[in-house]
């Protein structure tokens, strides 16, 4: 096994922010594969410019791989150092009260006592053991990585060699010494037990040792546990009911508390936890057997359901998991299985590192400038092609980027955040931005109010902008992403020279994002019906070319596509239940005797704000929009009111599961596989996002729309 894979696999996940940056050292070293020196070497001007070249890049490199050596060598000792300074004491303590435990027994129940305090030393002794063999194999490791990533250094340089030396160097390394004392440690521990216990000590640093046999996320169960009463609490407490007419609302609600409660502390991996949405809805019996909207009827006969009747009680467990199986795995799975292939594509044309090469060249000394110039981006892509397949294309190009920040800096998660932020706003550009906006379209017309595509982008491109950059200013406030001064130089592989292959799938690419651009078009749309058909057209060039192989498909992100079937069932469940009716109208009955126009759009806006936050965009403009055009018809606004539902609706990005582009963000990671952003970063942060693009968009964009629409 190659020692990167060996530390990622052996890395310890509570220290992993301490270990040698292997791979980073490792892509120091890609600029030297592009032209070995026997390729220079071979006299004449330009082969001797060519040979000066290369010296001087051997020369920057080497000096970047030396300096962020000593930096990771300073940051190995500090973290042994504190950790072998704690476990002296801790031993020392131990040792001296196991003496006292065999010395000096209690005179009035010395048997009893013996025996307690014995077991309580025994595990104290079976704790720390665990510790200093953790500390002894994050030694191991790193000193191993350190010699194997200098003989990589010779091999690529050439010159004296570096490894005999870095071996010298290393006996006399502070960690390398601490790892001897705690040998020392283990040797005083196992010297004061028994064989018996010996063994099992061994056993249990074995384990301790071997990460890869626990998750990367710990199992945690108070957190479940939390999530089990706060669901049970809703589903039971007389105070919370919603009413007897109202179980499988109440049902559906008390699944949803627990899932949000799972995702925000991580209990589980965030995919597992929308992987079991299915099994919980099933279970808890949350959909009825009666339809309780108007798409019901339809949506059963289409899939095959059981016929309705007036009958009372929940769905049967094999059509409520038919149901919920097949909502699943829609055409935005598809659709977002497309984005990942054409990133896969991009990426083996190495099209996201020159972006990120050319940005970096021009912004490198302004950081927040280049995190504006993303989250712009991120604007005008997902205009074009929509929030959906944008933030997979653009994350591609930030990850050079990202994997070259510090372990867990500020930086990072301003970076990401606004990427998904950005991107959320993106939706509210055009028709075919977002889903929710084709829906707000589709109720107006249901009333007889048309609005073309350039009116639509019009009145919401200063909308967005305007939110793009109050975003981005409340951004810098709550993260102070000041953590980072400049951007990491960027050392990427050789840049191949494009083949006409290459040209060819980049065509195709691009022509695949003309046509999702395009499908708005009646002629367009009558030929492919929906965009994932374009999308499984396209996944099938690469694929069926050999361009991308067997192994690419399977190394997409799987775990993405998981989460986003979890929230499709998440839901089908709260709309089939009625919960999302019940609630939509309970927030916008009371709306329709307003007297002002414009209070009666910000009425209906902020309850759609609130259902939104919770529930995909889709699914709650599916079941919204009717009822928001309904209201806005009775005043006489109905074209601003949907428009500005339609808008809030991309506005609500305070939880993980709120959006594709936040789900997208999230489960972005670092070469340790961890996550640059946590799901309470979108709380904290998304909570009053989502509060000030909805000022603008209720101030801003109604005028805009009384303007235009």
């Amino acid at each position: 096994m190659r020692y990167g894979a060996l530390l990622e696999l052996r890395a310890i996940p509570e220290w992993r922010e301490h270990f040698l940056s292997y791979k980073k050292l490792k892509r120091l070293l890609d600029p030297l594969k592009r032209r070995e020196p026997d390729d220079v070497e071979q006299g004449g001007g330009l082969d001797a410019r060519l040979l000066d070249e290369h010296s001087a890049t051997t020369a920057r490199v080497e000096a970047d791989f030396l300096q962020l050596l000593d930096e990771d060598v300073v940051r190995v000792n500090a973290h042994t150092a504190r950790v072998a300074r704690q476990l002296e004491e801790r031993v020392a303590l131990l040792l001296q009260q196991h003496a006292s435990s065999v010395v000096k027994p209690s005179p009035y129940s010395g048997a009893y006592n013996r025996s307690v305090s014995r077991l309580e030393d025994d595990e104290a002794i079976e704790e720390v053991y665990s510790e200093c063999a953790k500390l002894k194999a994050f030694v191991q490791l790193n000193r191993e990585g350190i010699r194997k990533i200098v003989k990589k250094l010779d091999k690529h340089v050439g010159g004296p060699i570096r490894q005999t030396g870095m071996i010298s160097r290393l006996q006399e390394e502070a960690f390398v010494r601490d790892g001897k004392r705690v040998e020392e440690l283990s040797n005083s521990l196992e010297s004061v037990v028994s064989a018996d216990q010996l063994m099992r000590m061994q056993q249990a640093a074995l384990y301790a040792v071997t990460p890869s046999s626990t998750p990367t996320q710990p199992f945690k169960l108070w957190a479940i546990g939390v999530a089990a009463f706060a669901a049970s609490c809703v589903a039971f407490l007389p105070e919370l009911s919603l009413g007897r007419d109202h179980v499988h609302e109440q049902r559906c609600l008390s699944v949803i508390v627990g899932v949000i409660i799972m995702w925000l502390t991580q209990a589980l991996a965030y995919f597992v936890t929308a992987l079991l949405v299915p099994v919980l809805v099933v279970l808890c019996r949350v959909i009825p057997l009666r339809a309780k909207d108007e798409a019901d009827s339809m949506y059963r006969e289409a899939h095959g359901l059981t016929p309705l009747d007036l009958a009372e009680g929940s769905m049967s467990a094999q059509d409520s998991a038919k149901l919920l199986l097949s909502s699943m795995f829609d055409h935005l799975i598809l659709l977002v299985l497309a984005g990942l292939t054409a990133a896969a594509v991009v990426s083996r044309c190495q099209l996201e590192f020159r972006l990120a090469l050319f940005l970096h060249r021009n912004l490198s000394h302004r950081p927040l400038l280049f995190c504006l110039v993303i989250m712009q981006l991120g604007l005008v892509v997902s205009l074009c092609i929509s929030n959906v397949t944008a933030p997979i294309l653009l994350l591609s190009a930030l990850q050079p980027t990202l994997r070259e920040l510090p372990p867990g800096c500020a930086y990072a998660r301003f970076l990401t955040l606004g990427l998904a932020f950005a991107c959320n706003l993106g939706g509210m550009l055009t028709p075919i931005a977002s889903p929710q906006n084709a829906v707000a379209l589709g109720a107006l017309s249901a009333f007889g109010k048309d609005v073309t595509f350039g009116s639509w982008l019009a009145a919401a491109f200063p909308v967005a902008q305007l939110g793009l950059v109050a975003v981005f200013g409340l951004l810098v406030l709550l993260l102070q992403p000041f953590d980072v001064s400049s951007l990491p130089s960027l050392y990427l592989e050789e840049k191949r020279k494009l083949t006409t292959t290459h040209i060819v799938m980049l065509l195709t690419v691009f022509t695949t994002l003309l046509l999702w651009a395009g499908l708005s078009f009646p002629s367009l749309t009558n030929t492919f019906g929906d965009p994932a058909i374009v999308g499984l057209f396209f996944i099938a060039v690469p694929f069926g070319s050999g361009f991308l192989t067997k192994e690419d498909f399977n190394g997409l992100a799987w775990h993405l596509l998981a989460l986003i079937a979890g929230g499709n069932a998440l839901g089908v469940a709260a709309s089939r239940s009625g919960l999302l009716s019940l609630t939509a109208k309970a927030m916008t009955t009371a709306f329709v005797d307003s007297s002002s126009p414009w209070l009666l759009t910000g009425e209906v806006a902020l309850g759609v704000l609130l259902i939104t936050t919770f529930f995909s965009h889709t699914v709650a403009a599916i079941v919204i929009m009717p009822l928001a055009a309904s209201m806005g018809a009775s005043g006489g606004v109905s074209a601003q009111v949907v428009f500005c539902c339609a808008l809030t609706c991309s506005a609500a990005m305070a939880l993980p599961m709120s959006s594709f582009p936040n789900v997208n963000s999230l489960l972005a990671e670092d070469d340790y596989g961890r996550t640059y952003v946590r799901a309470t970063d979108f709380v904290l942060v998304g909570f009053p996002a989502q509060l000030l693009v909805t000022f603008i968009v209720m101030t801003l964009g109604y005028f805009m729309s009384v303007l235009l629409l």
